[in-house]
């Protein structure tokens, strides 16, 4: 037992280095952008099943602070069976493709989609995103400033102050400073495809999603390992609020569950080191303390190592949210801190084993 105990905080002292290492290169400071809006872009808009959503969307980017002749949006139905289609037919100056009956999904999409663009810089967004009017000038200058073959943006999620949407948040702000942080290590293991950046000779050059099409989700984390390989220390990191594109939470705890089981879908088939080790010390580490909280109930000389361990996840934890809600300005869930430090190790084991036994539906189709 005495082993175990040691095994179990040594994992946690591992964790807490590890993300403070990540916390002190998150949180540097961002240079100064000078805006620009002359670029010609293509941007590219995957989308199913999103008739409560696109409208939102697109016209939130045709408000963008940017020259309109050199934006070029693009609209893929991925075979829609709502009203989404529909709904675009009165809206000028978009272009609205439909995948053929042999492709699916949103990888599809999106190669479908860049097919067609005119554009040499390409930014994929989701459907359910909106973006503030300086959004688009801000990743496109922070290209052009750096000449990166990919710009990885910021997603911000929002909601109404309950359990299930704070807990989203305030494990999506965990994502976040991981991701930006690991960029901003000239070692990036995360981005959102709801806020990508990338050039079309880059997306051509590593020959876009070939070797991972069948994969369900994905389509962003494996296109950036793909072209890391070939432009290595060239990625770029843009914390930015400005770049920052807005998405709602899910509504229910079961949502969530699902969506993170599709997310983890992924995991198996990334061979990052980097990325394999953050995730793994980061399932163990929060699932470690609670092992010890048990230990120390049948043998009341663990106590001081549970505590040690509680009190350094807890201090790390809370450090790499605070940092990022400071910045996303929504300090404010903050106070959900401690129920969602209780819930997490919860959620990663009820993700782990539903993963193995359930399969997972999205927008009405069965994926693997």
């Amino acid at each position: 037992m005495i082993l175990l105990t040691y095994i179990l905080i040594s994992i946690v002292s591992i964790y807490t280095l590890w993300l403070l290492i990540i916390a002190i290169f998150w949180a540097k400071s961002e240079e100064t952008i000078k805006l620009i809006s002359n670029v010609p872009v293509s941007i590219i808009i995957p989308f199913r099943n999103e008739e409560n959503n696109l409208l939102n969307c697109i016209e939130s980017i045709k408000n963008q602070v940017y020259e309109q002749d050199n934006m070029e949006i693009i609209i893929v139905n991925d075979h829609s069976t709502d009203s989404s289609a529909a709904m675009l037919s009165d809206i000028q100056n978009i272009t609205l493709l439909s995948l053929p009956e042999n492709l699916i999904g949103k990888k599809s999409a999106i190669t479908y989609g860049i097919k067609q663009a005119k554009n040499e810089i390409i930014i994929t967004v989701d459907a359910d995103i909106v973006a503030n009017k300086n959004w688009l000038s801000t990743m496109i200058s922070k290209q052009q400033q750096t000449n990166a073959p990919i710009v990885i943006g910021q997603v911000k999620l929002e909601g109404i102050n309950n359990f299930t949407n704070a807990i989203q948040i305030i494990e999506h702000f965990a994502i976040t400073i991981v991701g930006g942080g690991t960029a901003k290590m000239n070692n990036p293991i995360l981005c959102n495809g709801a806020n990508l950046l990338f050039t079309k000779t880059a997306f051509e050059k590593v020959n876009g999603y070939d070797g991972n099409q069948n994969i369900a989700s994905g389509d962003d984390v494996f296109l950036l390992n793909k072209i890391k390989e070939v432009y290595p220390n060239q990625i770029t990191y843009l914390k930015n609020r400005e770049a920052a594109v807005i998405c709602k939470t899910e509504n229910s705890i079961a949502s969530v569950i699902k969506q993170r089981i599709r997310w983890a879908g992924k995991n198996k088939h990334n061979n990052n080191p980097i990325n394999a080790f953050t995730g793994l010390i980061i399932v163990v580490a929060n699932i470690s303390w609670p092992i010890l909280g048990l230990l120390s109930v049948f043998n009341a000389q663990l106590n001081k190592y549970f505590l040690i361990s509680l009190l350094m996840k807890c201090i790390i934890d809370f450090l790499l949210l605070f940092l990022t809600s400071s910045f996303y300005r929504q300090k404010k869930l903050l106070w959900w801190f401690p129920l969602f430090f209780c819930f997490y190790p919860i959620e990663l084991i009820v993700i782990f084993f539903s993963s193995l036994v359930i399969k997972q539906k999205w927008k009405d189709r069965i994926i693997n």
